[in-house]
Formats: structure tokens, C-alpha cells, sequence
């Protein structure tokens, strides 16, 4: 609080850099005092934050790959590589340039119909298309 003795304001913390909450939280002002909470996806104590990096399987779903091998980077900024994403299944390889699983007409059974089972790949008699 700062004020004559007789008013009293209250002091914002938070805006006045009179704080020691760490760069990755975020300060919360209260009448004489402040609170620090870690922002997502950083834990601790608030004056203290340490990001922990997401599951291989979280890794591959952001980035909304299937299969294969992936370099980016994960969710505290960090290039990361996870060598498989999963692996396909059934007629779907793995298209290594958008590392999704795709149905492989080469080997698909090509009837009238949906071809994979999926809806991606029609046939009209044994083409695909």
C-alpha cells in the first residue's frame, strides 16, 4: 500500500514490476499482495516454471500426423523428433511426405464401391480413382 497514513491505495504488483513472478506465469494483483500461476503448459509454483513436454503420441496428434517420422517443434518451443507417429493398417500405407496414412490403391481390391473402406478411394470397375 502506498499512501498518508490516513488513505491508503493499494499497489499493483503486477504492473509495477514489483513482482517475482516468473516470464512464464501470470500475476494476479489482491489488495496488499499478488499471486503467480504457471501458464500453460509450464508447472510450478508460479515464481518458478518448467514446461513439460507433451507425450510422442500428443506430439504426433497436434501436428495431426499418423505415421512416420516427424521434426518439429513440441509444445515448450523445443525441436523435437519422434522417429514413428504410429503405423498404418490394413490397404493404408504411409505417405512419407504428409506422414498420413493413405489407402494403397496398388494393392487394394478394386470393386464397384469404396475400395479402403473408408470413403478416401472409390473404384470404378478395377480402377481407382
Amino acid at each position: 500500500y502506498s499512501g498518508n497514513g490516513m488513505t491508503c491505495t493499494n499497489i499493483n504488483e503486477c504492473t509495477s514490476g514489483a513482482n517475482n513472478c516468473s516470464a512464464n506465469a501470470t500475476c494476479t494483483d489482491s489488495p496488499g499482495s499478488f499471486s503467480c500461476a504457471c501458464n500453460p503448459p509450464y508447472t510450478g509454483d508460479g515464481v518458478t516454471c518448467t514446461c513439460t513436454p507433451e507425450s510422442d503420441a500428443a506430439f504426433c496428434s497436434r501436428l495431426d500426423k499418423d505415421c512416420g517420422s516427424v521434426t518439429a517443434n513440441d509444445n515448450c518451443g523445443v525441436s523435437r523428433t519422434v522417429a514413428d507417429c504410429g503405423t498404418c493398417t490394413g490397404l493404408f500405407t504411409c505417405n512419407a511426405t504428409a506422414n498420413a496414412c493413405v489407402c494403397d490403391c496398388a494393392n487394394a481390391a478394386c470393386t464397384n464401391g469404396d475400395a479402403c473402406g473408408d470413403g478416401t478411394l472409390t473404384c470404378t470397375g478395377s480402377n481407382c480413382n
